[in-house]
């Protein structure tokens, strides 16, 4: 069943950072431009509505059960690497993350 629960963008940011949510294998490469992403950040902080995000909870057990590879968000970004990079393999604890 889903639900939709309001968070804050700093709440999200420090459960990145706390690898409580991570980003499937399957997740799309990097495909904004810089305009977009100015876009994003500018209706930001203009506290413009910018739609929802879906997070999928998942066991960690699940995760370690089923093989599904995840990743860390990337935390800093070489331009070098262009738009494939991901980030660096997540440690899968019992918990459940996002």
């Amino acid at each position: 069943m889903s639900q939709y629960l309001p968070k804050k963008i700093p709440e999200i940011i420090e459960e990145i950072e706390n690898n409580e949510v991570i980003l499937p294998a399957i997740q799309r490469d990097f495909v904004w431009t810089e305009e977009k992403v100015c876009d994003l950040f500018d209706s930001l902080l203009k506290d413009y509505p910018i739609g929802t995000f879906l997070f999928w909870r998942i066991k960690g057990s699940k995760l370690k059960e089923e093989k599904i590879v995840c990743n860390k968000f990337i935390t800093v970004y070489d331009e070098r690497n262009g738009r494939f990079q991901r980030g660096l393999p997540v440690d899968i604890n019992s918990n459940s993350m996002y």
